[in-house]
């Protein structure tokens, strides 16, 4: 006699009886949501063995009390903290650099005490450092230590569970400045997500596991546009894959209970698809900005790439949905739903890749054309509104943005504020003065957080020393200036621009504003000294 494989309550109510596979002989999830007693028998020991043989990644490996935190600067951890720094992480961090969990089963997880300790304690280790305590935020290098050396042990178990821990390690070592192990467990990643496929789309999946696959493949791809230009490596994932869907509305995801089979139908592109879509015009702008230290190209052909990637910009923006682009209606829409930080980033991140692809044209030898200054009004125009919406962001409070890249943002969007301060009119220098500061404030509380900021900001000020003492190269891109743009995560030294050795003919520039006037460069070195003081 063939036995039900659906319980009572799911066969009269017509849906789809599924169990955490973590927890077999437990009700099923449909009677577990109404509080029913499920009719379901229990499963066989061989039963079990098949769930957990199709969802290896979901064998619980730790007891069922809590997450055990076996370390000498850890044991004494309670759990309400460890819950604490979880819920800062998803509160604070997760759906910014990366988009890796479905919070409802990661709760679910932690709270029956399956959530791997690796991935717990490689969690804890970026929640700690948005704590107020300051005790709390030093125990980060205790957390990191201890994740790494459980995921060492357990290294040749190529799963979704690892690679997730792989990309928060690769965060923490970012933060610590340690970027060849940022390097590192950023390739670890890499090389699991290929060899489990994730880039491909898997039938059996269901609805919710298809889309942390897809979320972990795409936070992958994301930082992959972000870490290896920052230490001046090749990139490892070269296209998007079109096999692999886009992520899907966060709150459709988020609001996802049921482990059915998937459905296209209905599905929506979320915040992330569109950071997706977005970072992906990244990778041209900074292959251009490459090109121009590294190919002798004309000023023709450089402008024809910019005017070309700057139609793709115009595409993205263009295309965006009406609750997608940027408002003050929009931004209180995405606070409501809770993913307002999520939404600011997205812009953030718009208005700093603008600042990138126009940045050459601040430079004030260049020949006076229309598109020449119509670029260098559109990286201002970037620079201002990205300190703008920073601010904004700060001020409301329930839009966080503070995660690590931020601070680099910031940085490069107050270079170009410094150039207001240069050649700006005196409108302009006044805006100018008080975005800077407030762009500082931002950084400040970063720092808090992250300390490794305060050596990022010394770049701002070693860059603008250098770009003083020169007359001919001033916010020229040469490798020099690349570096401060792109190479984000390699030493910055104070030997600044060079006027030899320069990839673009020079020889139609116009020198006729090579000198700063002597009033502005004292007004910068007032401002500069001010800043310095945050």
């Amino acid at each position: 006699m063939k036995h039900p494989t659906a319980c009572l309550e799911c066969r009269v109510t017509k849906v789809k009886c599924a169990r955490d596979p973590t927890r077999p002989r437990g009700a099923c999830l449909t009677c577990k949501s109404r509080n029913l007693e499920c009719s379901l028998p229990t499963l066989n020991p061989k039963e079990r063995a098949t769930i957990l043989r199709s969802h290896p990644e979901r064998r619980p490996i730790a007891p069922a009390s809590s997450v055990p935190l076996g370390s000498e600067n850890l044991a004494s951890e309670r759990p309400e903290d460890i819950r604490e720094f979880i819920g800062l992480y998803l509160s604070l961090i997760h759906g910014r650099p990366h988009s890796l969990f479905h919070e409802q089963s990661l709760w679910l997880q932690y709270n029956e005490g399956s959530l791997p300790e690796s991935l717990a304690t490689a969690i804890c280790g970026l929640g700690c450092r948005l704590s107020e305590r300051e005790s709390d935020r030093n125990l980060a290098s205790a957390f990191i230590r201890k994740s790494k050396t459980l995921l060492a042990h357990q290294l040749e178990d190529i799963t979704v569970t690892n690679i997730q821990t792989c990309i928060l390690l690769a965060n923490s070592y970012a933060a610590e400045q340690n970027h060849k192990l940022e390097a590192l467990y950023f390739g670890i990643a890499n090389r699991m997500a290929y060899v489990l496929e994730l880039h491909k789309q898997h039938p059996d999946d269901d609805s919710i596991w298809r889309e942390i696959k897809c979320r972990t493949w795409w936070s992958l791809f994301m930082a992959d546009r972000w870490c290896p230009p920052g230490l001046g490596l090749p990139k490892e994932i070269s296209v998007s894959h079109p096999s692999v869907e886009l992520p899907m509305n966060e709150l459709d995801f988020q609001l996802l209970r049921n482990t059915g089979v998937p459905s296209s139908t209905g599905r929506r592109d979320g915040i992330w698809a569109f950071k997706i879509t977005l970072v992906d015009i990244l990778a041209s702008i900074q292959d251009m900005n490459l090109s121009l230290v590294q190919e002798r190209l004309d000023r023709s052909t450089i402008d024809t790439q910019v005017q070309c990637i700057a139609r793709r910009m115009e595409h993205w923006q263009g295309t965006l949905p009406d609750d997608m682009r940027f408002s003050e209606h929009n931004l209180n829409l995405h606070r409501h739903r809770g993913y307002g930080g999520m939404f600011v980033a997205l812009h953030l991140g718009y208005h700093y890749y603008n600042i990138l692809l126009y940045f050459q044209y601040l430079e004030p030898n260049y020949d006076p054309a229309y598109n020449t200054i119509s670029y260098a009004t559109e990286c201002r125009q970037h620079g201002l509104a990205f300190s703008r919406l920073l601010h904004t962001a700060r001020e409301l409070g329930d839009c966080h943005v503070v995660y690590l890249t931020v601070a680099h943002m910031t940085i490069v969007s107050s270079s170009v504020l410094l150039h207001l301060l240069l050649f700006g009119n005196d409108a302009e220098v006044d805006i100018a003065k008080q975005q800077l500061t407030r762009n500082f404030e931002a950084l400040m509380d970063l720092a808090k957080y992250w300390p490794c900021v305060e050596k990022m900001k010394r770049r701002l000020f070693v860059f603008q020393d250098a770009c003083l003492r020169s007359s001919i190269a001033t916010y020229k891109v040469d490798r020099w200036i690349v570096r401060f743009l792109l190479e984000h995560a390699l030493p910055f030294e104070n030997d600044g621009p060079s006027s030899e050795g320069l990839a673009v003919d020079t020889s139609t520039m116009s020198m006729s504003h090579s000198r700063i006037p002597l009033g502005r460069q004292i007004l910068l070195n007032e401002t500069l000294d001010d800043l310095r003081s945050f």
